[in-house]
């Protein structure tokens, strides 16, 4: 693991300026509990790739495609910036910490040469109200208490309404084996994985008990 930087501490902002786009961006521990950031944003050659707030929305986001550690179920924590390192492409990371934020160091890993950047961006599904989302590599539905059910679109033409605690059996060849199969500290956001598993489309309907968070990968 290459260091890149390091937290300033609780409720602080690190920018970090590099020469490359790393592969995968870790803070401190990839099996703690929580990076304890409420905002991160990335930039890639001036073009933003990642806005991403909400410290669970955060710790969802890291434990996508994870395994989890054989000791205690808990899910490995890394944020994806690009399928492989971007040399020679100037990165701006921006971090927000939480109040329970420290001085932790930030890891920058590759595990080869890349070609694209990865997008992720969150929403805010009002209650009582829906959001479509396609073209889409990775959806995290978060609030799941709030969440009505989501209407799954196959490119095949099938189509069916599931609530979020159906979605590890759809897909659990892939869904880490850990004791809460959400993703984030707090169990809260489900993750429909459309890359590969034939996803064309996905509507997410609220209830009348609240909003709901959801983030968003492109590629």
């Amino acid at each position: 693991m290459a260091i890149i930087g390091s937290l300033g501490g609780a409720s602080t902002q690190t920018v970090l300026t590099l020469a490359f786009c790393p592969e995968f961006l870790i803070v401190d521990n990839t099996y703690g509990s929580t990076f304890n950031l409420d905002a991160l944003s990335v930039s890639v050659s001036g073009v933003s790739t990642i806005d991403i707030s909400g410290e669970d929305c955060i710790n969802a986001v890291s434990n996508v495609q994870a395994m989890p550690s054989s000791e205690d179920g808990t899910l490995m924590s890394a944020i994806k910036l690009a399928d492989g390192q971007l040399p020679d492409q100037p990165t701006l990371i921006r971090l927000t910490t939480t109040a329970s934020g420290g001085t932790e160091n930030i890891y920058g890993v590759s595990t080869g040469v890349g070609e694209k950047p990865y997008f992720w961006s969150n929403f805010t599904i009002t209650q009582s109200s829906s959001q479509s989302f396609q073209d889409f590599e990775h959806l995290l539905v978060g609030n799941n208490s709030n969440v009505q059910d989501c209407s799954v679109n196959f490119v095949s033409g099938y189509s069916d309404k599931f609530e979020t605690v159906e979605f590890p059996v759809l897909f659990k060849e892939i869904y880490a084996s850990a004791d809460d199969s959400n993703l984030d500290n707090n169990g809260s956001f489900a993750w429909l994985p459309a890359s590969e598993n034939g996803i064309g489309s996905a509507d997410v309907f609220t209830n009348s008990s609240g909003s709901v968070t959801c983030a968003i990968c492109r590629y």
